[in-house]
C-alpha cells in the first residue's frame, strides 16, 4: 500500500510540513500531535495578547454533530 505524501487534511507548504516533521521527530511526537501542540501554543499566545476566547461546549458538540 502506498503511503500518502501528506495524510493530513491540512494544506501546508511542503517546506513547512517538512519542518514540522523534523520537529515532531526531535520531540518524539507524531506529526498530528506536534501540529496539535503548535495550535494549542498559538491559541494560548493569542489569548495572552487578546484575552480568553470563550467557546460553549454545547455549540462545539452541536457543530460536530451537524458537520
Amino acid at each position: 500500500m502506498a503511503k500518502q505524501q501528506n495524510p493530513y487534511p491540512l494544506r501546508l507548504d511542503e517546506i513547512l510540513m517538512a519542518k514540522v516533521k523534523v520537529i515532531a521527530g526531535e520531540q518524539r511526537r507524531s506529526v498530528n500531535m506536534e501540529i496539535e501542540r503548535m495550535v494549542e501554543l498559538g491559541v494560548a499566545q493569542y489569548e495572552k495578547e487578546h484575552g480568553e476566547i470563550y467557546v460553549s461546549l454545547k455549540n462545539v458538540l452541536n457543530n460536530a454533530e451537524a458537520g
